[in-house]
């Protein structure tokens, strides 16, 4: 299965992970995460979404358009501070209730594809 996450180009960290992140970057994602925080069209998928979240899981989503739906007016800016589409591979994903995210644990896991925003 294929699974599309944004990732920071350098760091390969998510854009909620503002401590991670370039300094540049930083108050855009503080911005994100308030948008997004606990939201019915965001749910934050360790709590809203019971799923068991573990510190080796990411989330990501199963296609383009669902990526491009949560992230919506965000998108462009996202690109502008070096965040790009990760596509990894992966033979196992934990779906949410939802149907928005996934989680899927990223390590060796191999990048198939990137894409700019």
């Amino acid at each position: 299965m294929l699974v599309y996450r944004v990732e920071h180009k350098k760091t390969g960290t998510g854009p909620y992970v503002s401590c991670s992140l370039p300094h540049e970057a930083q108050p855009m994602a503080r911005t994100l995460n308030s948008a997004h925080g606990g939201s019915i069209r965001h749910p934050v998928i360790s709590w809203q979404e019971s799923i068991s979240f573990t510190r080796d899981m990411y989330c990501g989503f199963t296609c383009m358009e669902k990526l491009l739906q949560w992230f919506g007016e965000f998108t462009p800016k996202l690109g502008r501070y070096g965040f790009v589409i990760r596509v990894y591979e992966t033979k196992s994903v934990f779906f949410t209730r939802s149907g928005l995210q996934i989680a899927f644990r990223k390590k060796g896991k191999k990048i198939v594809r990137e894409i700019s925003l």
